[in-house]
Order: structure tokens, then C-alpha cells, then sequence
């Protein structure tokens, strides 16, 4: 096994064990969690195929083999970026909604106060 690939090793078990960490302290949810689980145990897996990549690599034209795991990395984060972003907006869309709601049930709060201080104040006044 060469250097690259315990390296390689190394850093995919720790960040198995990252994601593991911060799913117990449910800093993470299960549901993100199980994505980078998912993505770590690839990760693991395709340390022992590095000879294979370099070989798809040539193969499809890319003379460079770090240069492929560059192209999928970034084609994994731009995915994952359009991802966040529509968790963000349904997120907004959710707070905004909350926020209206409780504009309203604030509203409709005061309203009963002020017909309760009212029904009050007659009550007082007719004795």
C-alpha cells in the first residue's frame, strides 16, 4: 500500500469517525448524517482502488488522476450546494409564514384584551 493511500485511509477514517462524533451529540441531524456516512464509507472504499482511478483516469483522457478526483469533488459540492440552498429557501419560506402567524395571533391577542377591559369596565360601572 503506497503513502497516498494510507494517507488516503487515514483521512477517510477520520472523517467517518467526525460524522459519527457530531451525529451523538446530535450536532447533526440523521438525515445529513446518514449522507456523509454514506459519502465517507465511498470514500474508504475507494482507497484501496487508487491503481483503478489512475488507470479510468488515462483512460478517459485525464493525464492527471488527482485532477479527476478535483472534477468529481466539485461536481459533489456544487450538487450539494444546490441542495443547501433549497433547504435555505423552504427554511424562509417556513419563517415567513411563522412570522405572519404570529402577526396575526398578536393581533387577535390585543383585540381580546381591549373587548375584555371593556367588558370589565361596564361590568364595574353597574353595580
Amino acid at each position: 500500500m503506497s503513502s497516498v493511500q494510507v494517507i488516503s485511509l487515514v483521512v477517510s477514517f477520520g472523517f467517518t469517525l467526525i460524522v459519527i462524533y457530531f451525529t451523538g451529540k446530535h450536532k447533526l441531524k440523521d438525515k445529513y448524517a446518514f449522507f456523509w456516512l454514506v459519502l465517507s464509507f465511498i470514500s474508504l472504499l475507494l482507497v484501496p482502488l487508487i491503481p483503478l482511478l489512475n488507470r479510468f483516469a488515462e483512460t478517459v483522457g485525464i493525464q492527471y488522476m488527482p485532477s479527476l478526483f478535483f472534477l468529481l469533488a466539485f461536481i459533489l459540492m456544487f450538487s450539494i450546494s444546490i441542495y443547501i440552498m433549497t433547504v435555505l429557501s423552504n427554511h424562509q419560506e417556513s419563517i415567513r409564514r411563522l412570522i405572519q402567524d404570529n402577526a396575526f395571533l398578536l393581533r387577535e391577542v390585543e383585540e381580546l384584551r381591549k373587548q375584555l377591559e371593556r367588558t370589565r369596565g361596564k361590568n364595574d360601572v353597574d353595580p
